[in-house]
């Protein structure tokens, strides 16, 4: 009994000294870039040798990983947040508000947002994820609930071929045909393209390439969502897909 009060103790002082350690690394990174973020400088600040830090990370890389998934864990619940606000508005609304909330948490937490989709941070590459963080499906499923409500007539997916699905990451599909089993792989293309089109104006507007005030950028963000629900909506597809049912 005493040696497992003892472990519990230790495991909870790691767990407050690993998340003291990524605090003072994200406000490093905020304050002064990718440069400032080394694990002498996160050591000097909380006041630990740095040979005793390799005892959490094992190197600047792990411990940018860690950001990483930690930035991309709240982001995936500031964009649940915003589609649970909007549960009662139907599948148009739940997917408005979940990409407005999108951006807001962008706005909020530009280092954050560059530090999970930028990849680079001062001269190293961070480690892909060879699966999804948890929030990941989560937070895309009004893209895919949108694109099951609206496949059957949406101008939107008038593409040349159609998808099969071995064309997606297997981890992915597993999940999309476990949570909806009606939505074909065409569903995963066109939740793919609406998030390619809204992030890429996020991380434009990020990035100044707008080249427009705020309120702007926010107005030009809006009519791209009206436009996807719009289009979404057309009754008629100019060039409907070739059949590659038998392939999937």
């Amino acid at each position: 009994m005493h040696d497992t009060a003892v472990e519990t103790r230790r495991e909870r002082l790691r767990r407050s000294t690993t998340a003291e350690i990524k605090e003072i690394a994200l406000r490093l990174l905020v304050e002064g870039g990718p440069s400032a973020l080394t694990l002498r400088a996160v050591a000097r600040q909380i006041g630990m040798a740095p040979n005793a830090l390799y005892g959490y990370f094992a190197s600047r890389d792990d411990l940018v990983v860690a950001l990483r998934d930690d930035q991309y864990a709240a982001l995936a619940q500031a964009a649940r947040d915003g589609r649970d606000v909007a549960a009662a508005q139907g599948v148009d609304g739940r997917l408005r508000a979940w990409a407005h909330a999108v951006r807001e948490w962008a706005l909020e937490n530009p280092t954050g947002w560059h530090l999970i989709f930028d990849g680079p941070t001062g001269g190293h590459r961070s480690a892909p994820c060879p699966t999804p963080p948890d929030g990941d499906f989560d937070m895309c499923m009004p893209l895919l609930e949108f694109a099951e409500a609206t496949l059957p007539h949406s101008q939107l997916i008038a593409a040349s071929t159609a998808y099969r699905w071995s064309d997606f990451d297997d981890a992915l599909t597993e999940r999309v045909r476990a949570a909806l089993p009606d939505l074909p792989p065409e569903g995963i293309a066109l939740g793919l393209r609406i998030w390619a089109r809204l992030h890429g104006l996020v991380a434009f507007e990020l990035d100044g390439r707008l080249r427009a005030p705020s309120t702007v950028a926010a107005a030009i963000y809006d009519d791209e969502i009206t436009y996807l629900l719009r289009s979404a909506a057309a009754d008629e597809m100019d060039n409907p897909p070739e059949d590659r049912s038998e392939e999937r």
